[in-house]
């Protein structure tokens, strides 16, 4: 069994750093990830075309790397999550959560007593193939209790609304928000920068900052998008984190210069359309952004 990557960041006082699958897999692309030097990778269940056959070889493949596999999930499917975490997936992000009650359903199918219902599917993937037989509600289910992650996506005004109370529901470790979504909600569609949207934002981290993260032993992450360029959208990421005991913990994605302060030089190009930047210096970034009308994704640095 693993530690999930990105519990071990939190253990190690630093952000996660992750990616997502879309539109293909194959078993090296798990290595080509970590050697990226990517934490985890969103296998996007919602978007993509990912049966759960694929999804299962994804995760069969990733046991070979220190990359955690996350399924993304709409809520709709939530039937599915204990089917995925028993083919050894380290978690879900489970999209458009608007009430309390949702988030309890979705911890009950993802956390074992006495958290949740899941059942127990002896030998399997997210076992390593070991029988723990009446030991199971001793050693195994209070691992994984701990060990997967389950995020919930809060992408509407209902959501917001009833945010505190969705992120107190034992089970739930992470709480992100949609802003593509939210903004379609409320009449902006894709206008990440709009001032309603950037409010909403706002309040759903004043919120989660205000929230006792030690009691409620969850993680929390949202992001955070900036106009750059009148013709570029450059995405800045924040994370914020609390370990149950370790204190806060705060990595943020910043604005170029902080990527120039901190000296680096490498950049992958995802797709025609995007550009996803680890670690680049400011001659570097200037050439990217120059050498396609893509929207810009910074990842980290350091």
């Amino acid at each position: 069994m693993k530690e999930n990557s990105i519990r071990r960041a939190v253990r190690e006082g630093r952000a996660a750093l992750g990616t997502g699958l879309k539109e293909f897999a194959s078993r090296g692309v798990p290595w080509i990830i970590q050697a990226s030097g990517f934490d985890y990778c969103m296998i996007d269940h919602e978007h993509g075309a990912f049966d759960m056959e694929t999804i299962a070889d994804l995760a069969g493949w990733f046991q070979a790397t220190d990359v955690s596999p996350i399924v993304r999930i709409h809520k709709s499917f939530a039937h599915l999550i204990p089917g995925i975490l028993d083919q050894g997936i380290a978690g879900v992000q489970v999209s458009e959560v608007d009430t309390a009650e949702e988030a309890r359903e979705l911890a009950r199918l993802a956390k074992y007593p006495p958290i949740g219902e899941r059942g127990i599917s002896g030998q399997g993937m997210h076992t390593g193939y070991r029988s723990y037989g009446a030991r199971h509600a001793t050693e195994y289910a209070p691992w994984a209790n701990d060990n997967v992650i389950v995020c919930v996506a809060i992408e509407s005004l209902e959501g917001l609304e009833n945010v505190e109370k969705i992120a107190a529901v034992p089970g739930i470790d992470m709480v992100q928000f949609g802003g593509s979504d939210y903004s379609m909600s409320i009449g902006q569609v894709g206008v990440r920068g709009h001032p309603d949207v950037k409010a909403a934002e706002r309040r759903l981290d004043a919120v989660l900052t205000n929230l006792d993260l030690n009691d409620l032993a969850m993680r929390k992450m949202e992001e955070d998008y900036k106009i750059a360029r009148e013709e570029h959208a450059l995405q800045l990421r924040k994370m914020q984190v609390r370990a149950p005991s370790d204190g806060m913990i705060k990595g943020v994605m910043v604005a170029p210069d902080a990527l120039v302060s901190a000296g680096a030089t490498v950049a992958t190009f995802y797709s025609n359309e995007r550009v996803v930047v680890a670690r680049i210096s400011e001659e570097d970034f200037a050439k990217v952004r120059l050498g396609c009308s893509a929207r810009v994704q910074l990842l980290s640095f350091s």
